[in-house]
């Protein structure tokens, strides 16, 4: 593991956590601010992509089987 950046875990882990703290207000679980310091551009992405409503709902329904 590099000194310098967060490892892969921990990118996942802020990845899951950042994706659920942008799910609206009355369907998240918790609010993680933090999350997205942990990430890099890809995974940054992927929250912002997760944020719009026909992804994040495909997602969600792929992701509930």
């Amino acid at each position: 593991m590099k000194t310098d950046t967060p490892s892969r875990t921990a990118q996942y882990m802020a990845l899951f956590r950042a994706i659920e703290t942008v799910r609206p207000s009355q369907k998240r679980l918790f609010n993680d601010p933090y999350s997205m310091i942990f990430l890099d551009n890809t995974f940054k992405l992927a929250v912002k992509i997760s944020s719009i409503p026909f992804f994040r709902k495909a997602y969600f329904k792929d992701n509930s089987k």
